[in-house]
């Protein structure tokens, strides 16, 4: 049988450790200087090379030549033995040897001098799945080994170790490969096993993989093993894993978008027809709304339809889990989504139209014209200066919708602008609506009226105060004015709570 790719290409010295240069420099410098810790901690995610460093670990302490060469020779008689599974390396899985019976069995055999390497060494894997009796048995092994003893743990859950374990090994704490490192590494292998991918293609397995280096070489494995040519495109690298075309993703999110729930449902059919793995499509649907809602983020924009299908693909990946039929699931749970969606901009509606009622009422109500004050449209900054200062404390949300919406002041009406129909209506609240009469009320000596409007695109209005005591005060205001335009995340806060 031929053996699988991570396996074959599995680093054996330092030298061939790809994406981890935080740690690898670390512990070749320890060894070098003769500082070897008795008790290491490998942590990180899967598939980043925790085991495998723990091995070359193990040879790196006892291999002969490593102060000459600065790394594993692979040739002397110790390097030699480990490679061909020396007793003097003890490896556990603590995942199904988790008891204190095992451990106990490491403790009686630790003072045993090794039979043939210069230090033994134990490599503990998925050491959080030890028990408690477990730990407590291994922990005056570990603030005390004989000389000869090295214990590497490797897991991937570090926060499930008691601290009294964690405070007597060092620790390191590994990452996920880049983009660039786990391509490196896959044209290497791919030049090995004599196939060629384009470019496209190893970044379709790196994505796939999550940056996991073990999961990026066993997806090169099976897109191997079903190619039938040595140039496997784009498209069989598709068809291996599973996956959908990168502009049926870009269609779907546009179909999302414009509410099209028949385009939605369809393009779900038309994947499902063609063999694709649905659960799989709306993964990369994820996938690609996660990288645009960061870089959305960076420019201080807020896109909450993408976040909408976000939350309902997270939602959807846990709801089909117990089905078979996960198309019908999916399908029902967009319906029901753009079913609530239409209730709720009827019931925004509604609200706005209560709101602009209310407006009429105090416009009827208002002094004569010839006693209406002439408002200053430069007095803007003052009136929202004091409409933030009042919501403080009452409305702390209100400050964010502030400064994420249009404020116009005409003669007795106070107009506002926001792209999103929860925002205002969120604004029409009896008490967002006292803020606003009363802030005005202390501008301008009275109360006006109010009208809403949803508006696509927004310049937030300026807070600056007028400080003329301090002649520096401007410069001090525009920085805050910096920090308190940040984009409003209500959305976001309604969707979690």
């Amino acid at each position: 049988m031929a053996e699988v790719l991570y396996r074959k290409y599995r680093p054996i010295n330092f030298s061939e450790v790809e994406g981890q240069e935080h740690v690898v420099p670390i512990l070749k410098e320890s060894i070098l200087q003769g500082k070897v810790s008795h008790a290491y901690l490998f942590c990180g995610p899967r598939g980043c090379g925790k085991t495998t460093i723990a091995r070359i670990m193990a040879k790196a302490v006892n291999c002969k030549n490593f102060q000459k060469t600065g790394d594993i020779c692979n040739e002397c008689e110790y390097c030699t033995a480990i490679n061909n599974s020396s007793v003097d390396v003890i490896e556990m899985d603590a995942a199904s040897n988790r008891g204190i019976e095992e451990i106990r069995a490491v403790r009686d055999t630790v003072n045993f001098v090794p039979n043939f390497l210069a230090k033994k060494i134990y490599i503990i894997d998925e050491a959080h799945m030890l028990t408690k009796e477990a730990f407590n048995a291994l922990l005056k092994t570990l603030e005390e080994p004989p000389e000869h003893i090295v214990f590497i743990m490797a897991t991937t859950e570090a926060h499930k170790l008691p601290v009294t374990i964690l405070s007597r090994v060092t620790r390191f704490d590994f990452k996920l490969g880049t983009e660039k490192e786990v391509i490196k590494k896959l044209s290497k292998i791919t030049k090995a096993e004599g196939y060629k991918i384009d470019t496209d293609g190893l970044k379709l397995i790196y994505k796939a993989s999550g940056g996991s280096f073990r999961d990026s070489e066993s997806l090169l494995t099976k897109i191997i093993l079903t190619s039938a040519d040595n140039e496997i495109t784009t498209k069989d690298v598709l068809n291996a894993l599973g996956i959908s075309d990168l502009k049926l993703v870009e269609e779907f999110i546009e179909y999302f978008q414009k509410e099209d729930l028949n385009a939605i449902t369809a393009s779900l059919k038309s994947i499902s027809d063609n063999d694709g793995n649905v659960v799989n499509f709306l993964e990369q649907i994820l996938q690609v709304m996660s990288e645009r809602l960061v870089e959305d983020s960076k420019k201080g924009l807020l896109n909450n339809k993408l976040l909408d299908l976000a939350n309902l693909i997270i939602g959807l990946k846990s709801d089909v889990r117990d089905f078979n039929d996960k198309l019908t699931v999916i399908n029902l749970e967009f319906l029901k989504y753009f079913s609530k969606e239409a209730k709720t901009i009827t019931s925004t509606e509604t609200i706005i139209t209560q709101v602009v009622s209310t407006k009429e009422t105090s416009k009827s109500a208002s002094p004569e014209p010839s006693k209406i004050l002439e408002l200053k449209p430069a007095e803007i900054s003052s009136f929202i200066s004091k409409l933030i200062e009042l919501s403080e404390g009452v409305l702390p949300r209100l400050k964010g919708i502030i400064n994420t919406s249009k404020i116009e002041i005409e003669t007795s009406e106070i107009k506002i602008g926001n792209p999103y129909k929860f925002n205002i209506a969120y604004m029409s609240k009896k008490e967002a609506r006292d803020i606003f009469m009363n802030a005005a009320e202390s501008v301008y000596g009275k109360k006006l009226g109010l009208s809403f409007s949803i508006i696509s695109d927004v310049v937030p209005t300026a807070t600056k105060k007028e400080s003329p005591e301090k002649p520096n005060s401007d410069k001090i205001v525009e920085s805050k004015k910096k920090l308190d335009r940040s984009q409003d995340n209500s959305s976001l806060v309604e969707e979690l709570f």
